[in-house]
C-alpha cells in the first residue's frame, strides 16, 4: 500500500481570524467552521493506525500558534459506520475546536486540517439544548441526557441518512473527546435505537462536533444538538 501523502497549503499570507470570547447567554449558540486549509493528508486507512495520531500530533507542534482548528474527513465508500469512532484517535493532541466527517464515494480516505472560525447555527430541522451541572463522570450522565430528549418529545427521524451536529459548551476541565461517547449514546430518542443507549448511529453520513470552552461553567456541559435526514 502507498505511504500517506501529507502536503502543506501555503496560505501565509492571510491573516489569523479574531475570535470574540467568552461566549453569551446560553441561548446563543456559536459554532464552528473550516476556514483556511493548512493540511492535507491523501491515502491512509481507517481505523487510524497508531503511527498517523502521531503523525498529526507533530504537525499540532508544527501549529503551535493555531489555537483554532479544524479537522475534517472524508471517510471513503458508502459502508455505515459510526463516524466519531474514526475521528476519536485522529482528534486527540490537537487544539481543535471542530471535528467533522461525511462518507463519500471517493477511492481514498481525505483529512484535511484548517484554520476554524466562528459560524451562526445550521438551519437543521431540530434543535435541542441541555444543560447538565456534572461532568460525564457521574454515571447517569448519558441516561439524564436521553432523559431530557424524551421529555421533550423529539420524534424519531424517517429511514435515511441523518446529518448531525453536536456542540459542547465546557470548562478547560473537562475532557472534550470524553464527552463524545455519552453524547452519543443518549441519541436513541433521534436516531432510533435497538435498545436504551444503542442508538443507530450508523445512519449518521453528515458529523459535526463543536467545542466551546468557558471556564465559567466550571464542571458543567452544556449540550446542544442539531439534526436534519440528508437529501
Amino acid at each position: 500500500m502507498p505511504r500517506p501523502r501529507l502536503r502543506k497549503l501555503d496560505y501565509q499570507e492571510f491573516p489569523p481570524p479574531r475570535f470574540h470570547t467568552p461566549l453569551p447567554g446560553p441561548d446563543d449558540w456559536r459554532l464552528w467552521r473550516a476556514a483556511l486549509p493548512l493540511y492535507e493528508l491523501r491515502g491512509f486507512e481507517l481505523p487510524a493506525s497508531r503511527s498517523l495520531p502521531a503523525q498529526l500530533a507533530a504537525q499540532a507542534e508544527a501549529l503551535a500558534g493555531e489555537s483554532y482548528l479544524a479537522m475534517e474527513l472524508e471517510v471513503a465508500g458508502p459502508a455505515p459506520v459510526d463516524l466519531k469512532t474514526l475521528l476519536a484517535p485522529l482528534a486527540r493532541g490537537l487544539p481543535l475546536r471542530l471535528a467533522a466527517a461525511r462518507r463519500t464515494d471517493s477511492s481514498e480516505n481525505v483529512l484535511r486540517i484548517s484554520r476554524a472560525e466562528r459560524t451562526a447555527p445550521p438551519q437543521q430541522d431540530q434543535h435541542r439544548s441541555c444543560l447538565r451541572t456534572w461532568g460525564p463522570a457521574a454515571s447517569r450522565w448519558r441516561e439524564d441526557l436521553r432523559q431530557k430528549l424524551v421529555e421533550s418529545q423529539v420524534e424519531p427521524l424517517l429511514e435515511g441518512e441523518v446529518g448531525l451536529q453536536l456542540s459542547w459548551r465546557c470548562s478547560s476541565l473537562q475532557s472534550w473527546i470524553a464527552l463524545w461517547r455519552p453524547t452519543g449514546d443518549s441519541l436513541g430518542p433521534v436516531l432510533g435505537e435497538r435498545r436504551p443507549m444503542r442508538p443507530r448511529l450508523e445512519r449518521v453520513s453528515q458529523m459535526s462536533l463543536h467545542l466551546s470552552l468557558d471556564d465559567r461553567l466550571g464542571m458543567a456541559v452544556d449540550v446542544g444538538y442539531w439534526w436534519s435526514l440528508v437529501g
